[in-house]
């Protein structure tokens, strides 16, 4: 066994002498999707401090319950930093399942986020939207 560990331990560091690295894994498209997202999120929470709309006070009525603007966001920024990076680790069919549903909650929820009046004709609205489309288009899984 500690001769699997003293191969792997000569072969990184012989690519790390060479200057190479691993090639990107099959999920790396997904990676920077979320990551893309991530800062798409840091934008809109920028421009709401900048327009001093308070995302708390913002509250929508999706499918018969309050939800705040803040809620929404806050619950796609922990998909994007904690829940899916998680699930990509487990690799199985089953985990990019879910990624795949949870993200189109997410872009249901923001979709409607983007139609609220008090964020009607402001960057924010363009943002938000801009964040929509993003979410819209997850790159899907490559069949190999």
């Amino acid at each position: 066994m500690i001769y699997r560990y003293l191969r792997a331990f000569v072969i990184a560091l012989r690519m790390t002498l060479r200057g190479e690295s691993l090639p990107p894994g099959p999920d790396a498209p997904l990676r920077e999707w979320m990551a893309q997202g991530i800062a798409r999120l840091d934008l809109i929470d920028q421009l709401a401090a900048q327009q001093q709309i308070d995302p708390q006070q913002v509250v929508l009525r999706i499918d018969r319950r309050d939800i705040s603007m803040s809620t929404i966001l806050r619950t796609v920024r922990f998909h994007l930093t904690e829940e899916y990076p998680i699930m990509l680790r487990a690799v199985s069919e089953y985990a990019l399942a879910a990624v795949y549903s949870n993200n189109l909650d997410d872009h249901y929820r923001v979709t409607r986020l983007e139609e609220a009046a008090a964020l009607h004709a402001t960057p924010l609205q363009k943002a938000v939207a801009a964040l929509s489309a993003h979410l819209e288009a997850i790159p899907r899984e490559s069949e190999e």
